[in-house]
């Protein structure tokens, strides 16, 4: 099992292996070649490249990979390039920003399943995360054993459990555990020897790891950690790839004890080699594509291996286990690769291939342009087509190739062996075929001959067994002689008789006379011929049908000798119109197609009309050139603008250009239907053979992607202070404020195969309806002045055949609106208008608590006055009547045993009244003592109370919740006489074993609560406010009133009692100097004063 989504490539003179099965150049190539080495054949396939001139920050490419969302990455020696198919954006070393990459010079480059991609360089390993665009380095750090153990990584993986490996160049191998950031050093084999410089490490599908590099292969145990090399592998194998086929062998690109491959099996312990050849100076590079990749490979059954070398590209079936053929840098041909030292490459979800080489930059080979085999000439090849237009194409039986090229020349192409044969213009003898002969048109007759038609040369017989030439040409003289030099169209009918369409009318060649039948205008004929005659085609029906250089259509009975001329009618859409007649085909309906200069025509034969088609219904150009049909009944169609695939039927184009590996989009009317269906369209720039049956659309359904965000055409950084958070094709959604409205956002659908001609439509929702279809040139969308709000835009992508992603990408952007626009610029507004409403609601109830304060006073001060009067008073009167009813009951005789009774319960009764005034005449005094601390004076009145009204010493205690804060002296004062009053009664008459007062400053409410474990109060006390005669819970509850508060008390028979006192923060809390404690109160009932 390959560790997962490992994508390295050549570096400097090491050698890595990529794996990958591309069936269609396979098929191409899949034709025995028993000769190794530097004889295995070079494939001629059309790369496209990329380099410096493009953007790529370096042609020094060293890995590559597609990541999760279908960038492609780029390690170069000198930073690392993200790629959509259009443009690259470059990540570099900063010295001044250590979330930069530690280095500029990287060697691996891999994505983690987290989506994170982690790059090798000569300094330690960086991290990439490519939403925030930032780099964690992990670096050798000589004072930290659990550091990275080398400077210098070659390699990195990751394996099922989730670990990383990296292979160093000095320091042996090195496994990071993400999540304690530790990392283990293997560096020694189970011999005591260091394992060397690595180059790849692999998991295997028992999970162990295997890693190859200077010293061969190695296998780690994991659980052990015991590091083994096979015996089979020990002697001189150097390696620099290692790739575990599904039968578990492993597949090694080497350079000893051979230069090239080397099979290792476990099972049977052997060592196989396969060499590239002796001219080798090495092999250069390599690459593994990653995990998607080689499953690939498994599933195809038609495994193979990209092979690196330092001469080029190879590929080794691993059925035959032979190299089959390669990829070459050819200085001729600018399409091959851009040079032989090939360090990497890599298959994309699209099937394209990317190869990476030493200073050349990218190679991109695109499988469906090889869909249409090109020839072409090629500077200095001499074995390649001879320069020119390719004007006409005729295929032998036996697969020969004949190419009549302008201006004069004519090739003969053996595709079996590669071979061309150029016959050059020669001297107008059997040796040649003419100076300044141009060849137009090529026909074989029955005999065998290669008739070749040209212009300024007339006819040629070519004789291919001889290689003879014989010419026809014009004879004023000579009435059987050509009508003109000038010859467009040969055309051999069914009889086997053979027409020559010339300048001044067409010509049959009589070959029993070795001469011609000429069919020349009439002037002032309305039925006769026109001067010129381009093409000439026949029907089911042995019909003659002429298309001449003024437009018109001719039909001509052999029989009857008779024209009838289609005239074009150039403001008549039912007719011609007048454009040249390039073309004619009958199709296998009996339907007959004319191609001319402005267009195709249907002509209906019943009714005499024509139907035209043009740009307009989507042909590439209406300049049709030639008509081809295939087996499905399609026509093909060449024109000025590319080859056009016409169904009939549905009256639907299907069109193909230079970027799909046409010739060139201008094209000849030189064309021909040749052996098995193959078909062959000639150009400006050579000649395209294809099956029509082997073209096919690609199906692959692309990810669309936003790309970038500008704002006033700058592009929007990423950071904490920006609009973007993260890299844009992260984000979700954004803000903009209100003065943004102006932005543009740049687009990609992620298909690699002729990206250019990719298709775009987009739509701002809450602001467009419909779609802006905007095809393959615009992949920008620019929006100005949008007013506030939420938008969506929305963006769908094709490929370059019109397959479509159409729940492509989106953002969700808002429009922030002015200040003065914005919600909380009105709830600000609102909240002032409320705020003075506030204030004044505020003032007024200051001014009700001055007057309730000033009231409050008043009332307090009554109720001192009326408790000294009563002190002085009432109180001192009772105080003295007391011994005079004591002395009385002393007197009484021994015999008034009743009176004594009466008169003691009345003593009795009395001393508790005096003593209750006494406490009630206290409750109406106003405190003045020196203490601030509330928690404390009612911890010393309550200790006091314990102490001197039971007999027993009860459990008593103060707590304090929340933040002590000043109270109201006012409201203190009454706080603390009612917590007193309770204390005392609870103190008293309840038995208490545990008394408990709780204080709790809250930000609404202050609390006072009294609590006691006692005998508790019955219902019926409670629902009278206390014991009749006693006055404590009233007393209690209309100080409560007076301050604002609410007062509830809870008892319950034996079961205790609690008493809550509950005031609003707003009437409790307040500013004071005033001071109390618990000497204010006599807690005997005496006067203190």
């Amino acid at each position: 099992m390959i560790l997962r989504n490992t994508a390295r490539c050549l570096r400097g003179a090491s050698r890595i292996l990529f794996f990958c099965i591309i069936h269609a150049i396979y098929a191409a190539a899949a034709q025995p070649h028993p000769v190794q080495s530097d004889s295995v054949v070079v494939r001629d396939l059309r790369f496209t490249h990329l380099n410096t001139n493009d953007g790529l920050s370096q042609s020094y490419v060293v890995a590559i990979l597609q990541d999760r969302r279908g960038f492609m990455w780029f390690a170069t020696r000198d930073g690392l390039n993200r790629y959509d198919g259009n443009s690259f954006v470059v990540y570099k070393n900063n010295p001044n920003d250590f979330g930069s990459l530690s280095s500029n010079f990287l060697q691996d480059l891999m994505q983690d399943d987290h989506g994170y991609l982690w790059i090798a360089t000569n300094t330690g390993v960086n991290k990439f995360d490519p939403e925030t665009e930032r780099c964690t380095r992990y670096l050798h750090d000589p004072g930290n054993p659990n550091s990275l153990g080398g400077a210098s990584v070659k390699s990195i993986a990751q394996d099922s459990r989730g670990s990383f490996w990296f292979g160093t160049e000095d320091s042996g191998l090195d496994k990071l555990d993400p999540r304690t950031g530790r990392f283990t050093h293997y560096r020694n084999d189970g011999d005591g020897q260091f394992v060397g410089r690595i180059s790849q490490v692999i998991e295997d599908a028992h999970r162990d790891i295997w890693f190859v590099g200077e010293r061969g292969l190695f296998h780690l145990n994991q659980q052990t950690g015991q590091i083994t090399r096979p015996s089979a592998a020990r002697n001189g194998l150097s390696a620099d790839s290692v790739y575990e086929d599904e039968m578990g062998s492993f597949w090694m690109l080497v350079d000893s004890p051979v230069v090239g491959l080397a099979k290792y099996d476990p099972k049977a312990e052997r060592l196989s080699t396969f060499p590239l050849g002796a001219r080798h100076v090495g092999v250069m590079a390599s690459t593994s594509s990653g995990g998607s990749l080689n499953g690939t490979l498994r599933a195809d059954g038609q495994n193979g291996l990209w092979v690196p070398s330092s001469r080029g590209l190879y590929y080794f079936d691993r059925p035959t286990e032979r190299f089959t053929y390669r990829f070459q840098h050819n200085e001729s041909n600018p399409d091959s690769l851009d040079s032989d030292a090939v360090f990497c490459a890599y298959r994309d979800w699209g099937g394209v291939l990317w190869v990476g080489t030493e200073n050349g930059g990218l190679n991109i080979l695109n499988f469906r342009q090889q869909q249409f085999n090109l020839y072409k000439h090629r500077f200095s090849d001499s074995n390649s087509l001879s320069p020119g237009r390719v004007k006409a194409i005729y295929q032998n039986p036996d697969g020969i190739v004949w190419v009549g090229l302008f201006p004069r020349a004519l090739d003969r192409l053996d595709r079996k062996t590669g071979k061309i044969t150029h016959y050059l213009p020669a001297r107008g003898d059997e040796k040649g075929f003419g100076e300044g002969t141009n060849v137009n048109c090529i026909y074989k007759d029955t005999a065998g001959y290669l008739w070749l038609g040209g212009g300024g040369s007339g006819l040629v017989r070519f004789d291919q067994r001889t290689g003879r030439f014989k010419h026809y040409r014009h004879n004023p003289d000579d009435p059987n002689s050509l009508i003109s030099d000038n010859v467009y169209t040969i055309f051999g009918d069914r009889s086997g008789q053979m027409w020559v369409g010339q300048e001044g009318g067409f010509s049959r060649f009589d070959s029993a006379k070795d001469g011609f039948t000429n069919y020349r205008p009439v002037p002032d004929h309305p039925a006769s011929l026109e001067n010129t005659v381009w093409v000439i085609d026949q029907d089911r029906s042995g019909t003659l049908w002429l298309g001449t250089w003024g437009g018109t259509l001719v039909r001509f009975d052999d029989k009857a000798k008779t024209f009838m001329n289609y005239t074009p009618g150039p403001y008549d859409p039912q007719k011609l119109s007048g454009g040249g007649v390039n073309t004619i085909h009958e199709d296998r309906t009996g339907t007959l197609w004319i191609g001319a200069m402005d267009g195709l025509y249907r002509y209906q034969r019943q009714s005499g009309l024509f139907t035209r088609y043009t740009e307009s219904q989507g042909l590439p150009s209406s300049t049709t050139r030639c008509i081809l049909e295939d087996e499905a009944g399609r026509l093909w169609l060449s024109t000025q603008k590319g080859i056009s695939r016409f169904d009939p039927q549905k009256e639907t184009f299907r069109n193909y250009d230079v970027s799909d590996g046409l010739q060139s989009n201008e094209f000849s009317t030189g064309c021909y239907h040749g052996l098995n269906g193959e078909m062959f369209f000639g150009g400006t720039n050579g000649f395209n053979a294809f099956f029509p049956e082997n073209t096919h659309d690609n199906p692959y359904v692309p990810p669309v992607v936003i790309t970038s965000f500008r704002i006033f055409n700058k592009p929007a950084p990423i950071g904490t202070e920006s609009v973007l958070k993260k890299a844009i094709p992260y984000v979700d959604s954004l803000t903009l404020p209100y003065r943004d409205n102006v932005f543009s956002l740049e687009f990609a659908a992620l298909s690699y195969a002729n990206s250019q001609k990719n298709h775009y439509r987009y739509m701002l929702e809450n602001f467009e309806s419909v779609w802006n279809d905007v095809g393959s040139r615009q992949r920008m969308a620019t929006y100005t002045n949008l007013d506030p709000g939420k938008y969506v835009f929305r963006v769908q992508g094709s490929n370059s055949d019109g397959v479509w992603n159409e729940e492509g990408a989106s953002l969700t952007i808002v429009i922030t609106p002015p200040w003065w626009n914005t919600r909380w610029f009105r709830a600000v507004s609102t909240a002032v208008f409320l705020g003075l409403l506030w204030a004044a609601y505020q003032l007024r109830v200051r001014q009700l608590h001055h007057e309730f304060a000033v009231t409050l006073e008043a009332r307090v001060a009554e109720r001192m006055r009326i408790a000294r009067d009563l002190h002085d008073t009432l109180l001192q009167s009772f105080q003295a009547l007391l011994p005079r009813l004591q002395a009385a009951i002393y007197k009484l005789p021994e015999g008034a045993a009743d009176a004594r009774k009466t008169l003691e319960e009345t003593v009795d009764q009395a001393s508790e009244a005096i003593t209750e005034g006494r406490d009630a005449v206290q409750g109406l005094r106003m405190s003045t003592v020196e203490k601030n601390d509330l928690a404390l004076a009612i911890r010393t009145v309550g200790e006091e109370l314990a102490s001197v009204e039971t007999q027993s010493t009860p459990k008593f205690e103060v707590i304090v919740e929340g933040t002590s804060r000043n109270l109201h002296p006012i409201v203190r004062d009454e706080v603390y006489r009612l917590a007193v009053e309770a204390l005392r009664n609870a103190f008293r008459h309840a038995e208490a074993q545990t008394l408990e007062v709780e204080i709790r400053y809250d930000e609404r409410y202050f609390r006072l609560r009294v609590r006691d474990d006692g005998k508790g109060i019955g219902p019926e006390v409670l629902r009278g406010d206390g014991r009749e005669g006693h006055y404590g819970l009233h007393g209690m509850k209309e100080r409560a009133k007076l301050v604002g508060g609410k007062l509830a008390t809870w008892s319950e028979v034996n079961n205790g009692t609690e008493i809550e006192l509950i005031i609003p923060a707003s009437r409790a809390y307040g500013k004071s100097t005033r001071r109390f404690s618990a000497t204010d109160i006599d807690v005997k009932g005496n006067d203190r004063a």
